[in-house]
């Protein structure tokens, strides 16, 4: 793998079984943090092995793009720019820029539009 190459984790999976004019939709989804796997079907929520999930016949497949290596270095500047654990000294961004940062893979460019 290429430090450049953009990298998809599979994190939820939509299930449909019935007909064309009606049938029932479950979803499984795994937890960030916990790295498990979950049926959701309708009221019930229950766990599930990984095995499962890679036999259920997909409708619908979600993913997440994971930062590339050269992404998560910037991010570690950043955070050291926020932080306050770098040489260069006192350092200003907007709150904008700063949620894109976090919550985003690519926030684009830190410019005079966004400070």
């Amino acid at each position: 793998v290429k430090s450049s190459d953009t990298l998809y984790d599979l994190c939820a999976v939509i299930n449909h079984s019935g007909g064309l004019f009606g049938g029932h939709y479950v979803c499984y989804a795994k937890n960030k943090e916990s790295s498990r796997w979950y049926l959701f079907d309708d009221r019930v929520v229950s766990h599930v092995s990984p095995e499962t999930v890679k036999n259920v016949e997909a409708y619908v497949l979600f993913y997440v793009r994971r930062c590339s290596y050269d992404k998560i270095n910037e991010r570690k500047q950043v955070e050291d720019l926020i932080h306050g654990t770098n040489s260069v000294g006192i350092c200003s961004i907007s709150k904008l820029w700063y949620h894109k940062w976090k919550y985003l893979c690519l926030p684009g460019p830190l410019n005079q539009d966004i400070l």
